[in-house]
């Protein structure tokens, strides 16, 4: 099995400490930049993309190049996050509306995120109507005519953890940050943590991508989903790489 991963220079410990998980599982891994992505031309079949949304979409304009990224529009959207866990979704209370209503808000703060996965602007608590510019001018790019814009209260958050699931299997899990600060710990995983996350996961009615990212969080109404990542963007933190690679591989290989 072969991946290719964004090159930083290093600077990315996300995507180097990958790298040195591939290769200690055995396997074939390179780092490509950017810039090189349009040109690339694949030395196998297919390849496991690793990168930034920016990498991915250079890679999906290559048309030699066969690239497995674990994309599902359907899947990855706020409102299937309510449809497959509805009270157990932390944003439950949502609505959806188009970005020029923003600006009719009662003044105060809220939960602001895309509908989609696009992260065309970062999900995050907005004081509405004063900071709607900095979401206004990413909507400009597309159109403001579309009712894609989520809003829901400021919950609580007071810790949070990143999940990584492979064919319905949870790999492995890590801390990621307290009270809205990165703490990384791959220690405190409680126990509650993984009898939530199977209950999550193994909904009768999930359909999912073989792999992806699932984000909880500790809220004063105990363990919510936060929302769930495409695996081939997400950071990794402090999760088991090297487990998460040979469980991967392991699957595409009898796919």
């Amino acid at each position: 099995m072969h991946w290719i991963i964004q090159d930083s220079n290093g600077r990315h410990y996300n995507w180097t400490a990958l790298y040195e998980a591939v290769i200690k599982a055995g396997s074939s891994a390179e780092f490509c930049k950017i810039e090189n992505v349009y040109q690339y031309h694949a030395k196998e079949d297919s390849a496991i993309i690793i990168g930034g949304e920016d990498f991915l979409e250079a890679v999906l304009r290559n048309d030699s190049l066969h690239a497995r990224i674990f994309q599902d529009a359907v899947f990855f959207r706020v409102d299937n996050y309510l449809h497959l866990w509805g009270k157990d979704y932390i944003n439950k209370d949502f609505i959806i509306c188009k970005p020029e209503k923003i600006c009719l808000l009662e003044e105060g703060n809220y939960f602001v995120r895309p509908l989609y996965d696009t992260k065309c602007f970062d999900g995050g608590v907005y004081r509405l109507p004063f900071e709607a510019g900095g979401i206004y001018k990413h909507c400009e790019v597309c159109t403001k005519s579309k009712n894609c814009i989520c809003i829901s209260s400021v919950k609580n958050v007071f810790r949070e953890w990143r999940t990584v699931i492979v064919a319905g299997e949870i790999v492995s899990i890590c801390q990621y940050a307290v009270n809205g600060k990165t703490c990384v710990d791959s220690e405190n995983i409680p126990a509650e943590i993984y009898g939530f996350c199977e209950k999550i996961v193994l909904r009768a009615n999930i359909v999912a991508p073989v792999a992806w990212v699932l984000d909880v969080a500790l809220t004063c109404d105990g363990y919510k989903v936060m929302e769930a990542n495409i695996f081939n963007a997400s950071n990794f933190y402090d999760c088991d790489r090297l487990k998460i690679v040979k469980r991967l591989e392991k699957i595409l290989e009898t796919d």
